[in-house]
């Protein structure tokens, strides 16, 4: 999530240079643990050991800058590019990422 979060973070403030303001981004992910931390700040005592750039997330959440939603591991549309899956999840991911199966000839 931190890497996607942090990328996010760039891309927004690159666009607001170039006057383009932007809304706040949903990022998708299967880690509920790590969502619930990023909206609940009485966690803190039981995760003292959280570096600084957890807690910058959790300041770009408290912001309305990005916010995370759950999303189950087999609804991942990325999966296709690190797990080997069933030709019909294949086909409905490739579809969502509106990549279209070529038929070879």
């Amino acid at each position: 999530m931190l890497p996607a979060a942090k990328e996010e973070m760039w891309l927004c403030s690159l666009l607001e240079t170039l006057g383009h303001k932007q809304p706040t981004t949903t990022i998708h992910s299967n880690n509920m643990g790590s969502i619930a931390l990023t909206k609940d700040p009485t966690f803190h005592a039981c995760s003292k050991h959280i570096n600084v750039q957890f807690h910058y997330m959790q300041e770009c959440v408290d912001n309305k800058d990005i916010s995370f939603k759950y999303l189950p591991t087999a609804s991942i549309p990325a999966n296709i590019m690190t797990k080997a899956l069933p030709f019909p999840k294949q086909e409905n991911f490739t579809t969502a990422l509106g990549l279209g199966i070529h038929a070879t000839p």
